[in-house]
Order: C-alpha cells, then sequence, then structure tokens
C-alpha cells in the first residue's frame, strides 16, 4: 500500500494515496469528521506540506490518481476552504503564531497562482494537461518558497548581528568602554 501521513492538528491519520483524488478527499471527509467527533466536514478539502504549498486536490478532475501530486509516505497537513472564494485553512492547527502565519499566507498565494493558472486554460483542456499544469503550479510555488527563505535577514536581525559583533569588538579591546562609548562607536560605523 502506497500511503500518505495526514496531520489534523494533534491527530494524524494514514491514507492510501494510490486511489482516485475524488475518493482520498471523500474518505478524508468521512475520517476526519470521526476523528473530530461530528459529521463529515464541509467545504473544499485539500492537503499541503508544512510549508503550506497545497497539494491542489480539490483542482483535480476526480478520476486522477493522486499519486500524480503526493509523494509516497510523506506528511501532509489538511486544508479545508469553507465557502467558494474563501481563503483554505488548517483544520485544528497547532503550533507558534508566527508559522501558523507563514503557512496561511502561503496557501493564499499558491491558490491564487493557481486560479491565474487556471484562468489560461481552455475550456476544453485535457486531463494530462490539466495534472501537468497543477505540478507546474505547484513546483513553481515551491521554488517561490524556498527563494522567499533564503533571501537576506530582516533588519532587525541584521542590527542584532551587527550589534552583537561591534560588542565583541569593543569588549576584546576595551574592557572600560560604557553603552554611550558603544552608541559613538556603531554611530561611526554607520549602522
Amino acid at each position: 500500500m502506497t500511503f500518505v501521513r495526514v496531520k489534523i492538528g494533534e491527530f494524524e491519520v494514514i491514507a492510501n494515496a494510490d486511489c482516485y483524488a475524488a475518493m482520498l478527499l471523500d474518505w478524508l471527509r468521512q475520517r476526519v469528521g470521526d476523528v473530530l467527533g461530528g459529521g463529515p466536514l464541509e467545504g473544499a478539502l485539500d492537503l499541503c506540506d508544512e510549508t503550506g504549498g497545497p497539494r491542489l486536490l480539490w483542482a483535480l478532475p476526480p478520476r486522477v490518481n493522486t499519486l500524480q501530486v503526493l509523494t509516497p509516505r510523506a506528511v501532509y497537513y489538511l486544508v479545508v476552504r469553507r465557502q467558494p472564494g474563501a481563503v483554505f485553512k488548517l483544520v485544528r492547527p497547532i503550533g507558534r503564531p508566527e508559522l501558523l502565519r507563514a503557512v496561511h499566507d502561503r496557501l493564499k498565494r499558491a491558490v491564487s497562482a493557481w486560479g491565474r493558472a487556471r484562468a489560461k486554460l481552455a475550456a476544453d483542456v485535457s486531463q494530462e494537461q490539466l495534472v501537468e499544469t497543477v505540478n507546474q503550479c505547484i513546483s513553481q510555488q515551491a521554488t517561490r518558497n524556498q527563494r522567499r527563505s533564503a533571501r537576506p535577514q530582516h533588519s532587525a536581525d541584521k542590527w542584532h548581528k551587527l550589534r552583537d559583533k561591534v560588542e565583541h569588538e569593543i569588549a576584546a579591546t576595551d574592557n572600560h568602554l560604557t553603552d554611550g562609548h558603544l552608541r559613538a562607536r556603531m554611530a561611526h560605523l554607520k549602522v
């Protein structure tokens, strides 16, 4: 069995990934309702990776094998969009708020990128072309996320590193300098 692990908050389910996209989404809808206690989830479901990159299962034709967009044995997080046009959100999010915001922002960007890509496709596009477009959209978003994470640090981080460096240099040469001297030295370095 080729499976994926799907995290729903603190819960995790193992799902067979060697099936049609519609079948996996229906199974997840029922299973998550059982796990969380209550009825099946309402709205469009999808899976995303740890960085918030969606797999766009909801955009695939119902009879496409999910292994064309999912990696076997990988960990995915369940996301739901309660109303058409709304933003996908994690089901039972856990974690630090800044990480959750980053995942939420990536989901939002990726879904809007998919909307732009889908608008460029012809109405009678073949199933293979649609799956290829979905995979291209996923890989482009992953590339963008990697570039964003490789960008230079925020100015506050640069400031702290430079301050620490100057403090270390001053401490090595002049142990008797005061905080005022430190500020003057940093101002001299045009920090």
